[in-house]
Order: C-alpha cells, then structure tokens, then sequence
C-alpha cells in the first residue's frame, strides 16, 4: 500500500515486511496545505510487536490495514487496536483499511463485519487494493485530516 501510494509502483512478489520499513513524503492536503510525512511500515507479525509498540508513541496517525482474502489478518485487529490505545498517545488518529479489493471474489472478511468493527471502535473504515491503486488516496487524505 505504502510503495503504491508514494511511488505508484506495485509488485506482484512483495515481500513481507521483517521489522520496519520507512519513507518521507511530501503532499498536498485538500485544503492545500503542504505537510512532510514519514510513513512508517511495522510488521505484523508477533515477535516484531515490541518494535513497534516505541514508534506507537510518536505516531501522529495509525492505519490498521489488513488483507479481506484473508480472515486471520482481520481477527487481529483487536490486539492491534488495544496496543495502539496502550502505547499512543491519546487522540492518535487511527483508520481500519481492508486491502486487497481488487480480489474481492476471494474475500473472506465480509465489509459490513469490517465496518461494524471500524464502528465499535470509533474509526474511520476504508477498502482499498495497492494492486490497482483503488482508495489509498482517500485513507491516506483521511489520516492526514485527522
């Protein structure tokens, strides 16, 4: 998503991320102000969660993205959010992102679930696809409002 929103460049072979990765970006918000972002790609996996609890804290906005092919990746969300709300400072902004839309006939993740999940928690809920580029400019827009 991060590679495709900045870059406009996808592959098909991505390759997991194993810690962190990071970017600075310069853009434009709607209102046309001119903001510098460091947009931050921690892994998901459980033994890099300590890493990421220390850029918790610093963060200005959080994306809980998952993958709608796959339920495992959503039934996380919890734990991620509860560790946002553990380590972040207090009014973080924070937007749950369903990924992968473009494979839609593969979905496991039913939207309304995701939606009512994005409620329950008071966020906002977006579905995009990196692939074809569908959405990330309007989470990305959303975070940076927040």
């Amino acid at each position: 998503m991060i590679k495709q929103y900045t870059q406009q460049e996808f592959k098909d072979e991505h390759i997991t991320t194993l810690g962190l990765d990071f970017t600075t970006q310069k853009f434009t918000t709607k209102d046309g102000r001119e903001v510098n972002v460091k947009i931050w790609d921690t892994a998901g996996q459980e033994r890099f969660k300590t890493l990421t609890y220390s850029f918790y804290k610093k963060a200005d906005g959080v994306i809980i993205a998952y993958d709608i092919t796959d339920e495992g990746t959503f039934n996380s969300i919890t734990t991620w959010i509860d560790s946002i709300n553990q380590h972040a400072e207090d009014g973080v902004a924070r937007i749950l992102v369903g990924n992968k839309v473009d494979l839609d006939d593969s979905r496991e993740v039913p939207r309304q679930k995701a939606e009512q999940t994005a409620k329950q928690f008071g966020i906002n809920y977006y579905e995009t696809s990196a692939k074809a580029n569908l959405g990330l400019a309007e989470c990305m827009d959303d975070i940076f409002e927040q």
